[in-house]
């Protein structure tokens, strides 16, 4: 990612980068290389999307929200689904070790882009991002991986009742 105030800037510093990347014998991609107007356009960039939002009431400048891609978060439930497959009889501790590094590696790269916001404005550097969106998608995404756990654990179990089960031996506090 680039950034620049103008045009004739971002193209200078383009073609730096580009004999940069050619000197390491890497290349950028015509497909995936767009310029974009981050004031006003909105974009996808490595599973994020940058959308604005609307103008704060005290100084009007814009503020903009960064979320995960739809089809980034489809991929990671699909990943969970695959490896909590109901024809698997395992025990609780295999159950969690075939998920806990695909729930690791979603979060901790979810989680980037705090961090970054938070670096910036250590430095000074203030930010419009607004990031409260991840909470609740965490949550959401935290819920479907219990609920497929769950009814992992209870196929184990098929004679014992269901709900009793999920309610009691199987809350959010077993999970913790």
């Amino acid at each position: 990612m680039l950034f620049a105030k103008s045009r004739e800037t971002i193209e200078k510093a383009a073609s730096l980068t580009k004999e940069k990347l050619g000197e390491l014998g890497l290349e950028i991609s015509k497909e995936k290389t767009k310029v974009v107007n981050f004031s006003k356009d909105d974009f996808d960039f490595l599973g994020f999307t940058f959308h604005h939002w609307r103008p704060r009431k005290k100084d009007n400048k814009s503020v903009f929200h960064v979320t995960p891609k739809e089809d980034s978060i489809k991929d990671f439930r699909l990943k969970i689904k695959e490896k909590t497959r109901k024809t698997l009889t395992l025990s609780k501790e295999e159950w969690i070790r075939r998920v806990n590094p695909i729930i690791r590696g979603k979060v901790n790269y979810y989680v980037t882009i705090i961090k970054a916001i938070k670096a910036n404005e250590e430095l000074g550097q203030k930010s419009r991002c607004i990031t409260r969106w991840m909470r609740s998608k965490l949550k959401a995404i935290d819920g479907y991986i219990r609920k497929r756990l769950r009814v992992a654990f209870i196929h184990k179990h098929p004679n014992q009742k269901k709900e009793q089960k999920m309610r009691y031996k199987w809350n959010n506090r077993f999970f913790v």
